[in-house]
């Protein structure tokens, strides 16, 4: 973390830059015992950059496959996530990350056990999956994930 933190105290300004703190976050995440930091950075970059569809994937889905035990994280992710529209889409990259929010947003909500809240995040990125900007090659990865989501999805539904 040092290069960061040195980046931060010499140019003050890099923490505007969603590129920085999207590997700033990375960073976090991959050392041992800052989870809180982490979940803390996430929180603050997700609301400074809420009007960037691009920062808001790459750092909700570094928040998803790495803070998983995070509770805090986990809301927030949901939060943000949810509150970025369906579209309408004006390019095949925009439908995609559209879908691809969604997706993020079904997986937090089924880590943390909201099932109900998972299945719609999951009917909506089905809707979304079929929209006819998207590449064949995306509407196959997208129904393959849908399942695997679904299927977790049911699998927390037994448990609870």
């Amino acid at each position: 973390m040092g290069i960061i933190e040195t980046g931060e105290r010499k140019a003050p300004l890099v923490r505007r830059d969603a590129e920085f703190s999207i590997l700033k976050l990375q960073a976090l995440t991959a050392l041992p015992g800052r989870e809180d930091e982490a979940a803390r950075h996430y929180a603050a970059a997700a609301s400074r950059f809420a009007d960037d569809l691009r920062a808001q994937i790459s750092l909700a889905a570094t928040v998803v496959r790495a803070l998983k035990g995070n509770e805090t994280a986990m809301r927030t992710a949901v939060e943000h996530l949810a509150a970025i529209g369906d579209g309408p889409a004006e390019t095949a990259n925009d439908a995609a990350s559209r879908l691809w929010c969604r997706l993020l947003e079904a997986e937090a909500s089924i880590t943390l056990g909201a099932t109900d809240d998972a299945l719609i995040a999951l009917d909506r990125a089905d809707v979304l999956a079929r929209g006819p900007n998207l590449p064949e090659s995306v509407k196959g990865q997208a129904a393959t994930e849908i399942e695997r989501l679904r299927a977790h999805a049911g699998k927390t539904a037994d448990i609870a």
